[in-house]
């Protein structure tokens, strides 16, 4: 089995190749000699880096998109890659984290109140059969000033959910000692990496 994972993100790529590796071993196929080898893949998203709403899936399944075109675009590395691991399966795992801009909001009465969350999407394609799967992690509520703030510092599309900053390194730039990628755990005291730790283990892998 081949798992494609088309980012640079060191803890994405382990996060993802021990979930793979725990239910290949669950369901018995790490047993008859079946492997997971990783593949990583440096594919944009293409969705700006703080998307809001549907730009979350639109974005892993970007990442996809992108690292299928790049093994296509390199053949002959490609072929290499397949025939020296006996590989019979190819997967590619994306994961993307998003704001709900519209999360908690009471759309029954006058004067919504909304809660921006923040998700990470995990979303799964088997190459070789078609199928794809995805999860969602628990959410994160956004402290809402710098909700804000982030999104007057612009984005890359006219529809506002590609976002060029994220809310992330407006927290970091004000709150010292905060990270910009795992704020979730100072400011709800649960980190994002548990989070979607948790979804993978939840996920139901198309093998």
């Amino acid at each position: 089995v081949l798992l494609v994972i088309p980012t640079a993100n060191a803890h994405k790529t382990r996060m993802l190749v021990a979930g793979f590796a725990q239910q290949n071993e669950a369901r018995g196929a790490a047993a008859r000699g079946v492997q997971v080898h990783a593949h990583t893949v440096v594919a944009s998203s293409g969705v700006g880096e703080q998307p809001y709403d549907d730009a979350g899936v639109q974005g892993a399944r970007g990442r996809i998109n992108n690292a299928l075109c790049a093994l296509a675009a390199d053949a002959e590395t490609s072929r290499a890659l397949l025939t020296e691991n006996r590989i019979g399966t190819i997967f590619v795992a994306a994961i993307e984290n998003y704001i709900d801009t519209e999360a908690g909001a009471d759309k029954t009465t006058t004067g919504a109140n909304p809660r921006p969350t923040d998700y990470a999407v995990v979303v799964v394609h088997n190459a070789t059969t078609g199928q794809t799967a995805a999860g969602l992690s628990g959410g994160t509520t956004v402290p809402r000033r710098y909700f804000d703030y982030a999104r007057t510092l612009g984005f890359d599309d006219a529809a506002a959910k590609h976002g060029k900053v994220t809310v992330g390194e407006v927290l970091a730039s004000n709150v010292p000692g905060i990270d910009k990628a795992n704020w979730h755990i100072v400011v709800a005291g649960k980190s994002r990496y548990d989070l979607i730790v948790e979804t993978i283990e939840r996920l139901q892998i198309p093998w």
